[in-house]
């Protein structure tokens, strides 16, 4: 999903603080977000929680 998420918005893996990715990722699970594409939504909906500033 990780692979999806940073070529979906052509980031580079450096970009993302995987744990906080990990993390919102599992929260959504625990929600009841089960279904693939929804938990993708919903991802992609929140990655500016989880992508590194530039600079």
């Amino acid at each position: 999903m990780i692979d999806q998420v940073t070529a979906d918005a052509k980031w580079y893996s450096t970009s993302i603080d995987g744990e906080v990715l990990a993390s919102t990722t599992l929260t959504l699970f625990q929600a009841g977000v089960i279904n693939e594409t929804n938990l993708l939504a919903h991802v992609r909906a929140r990655r500016h929680d989880f992508t590194k500033p530039a600079g």
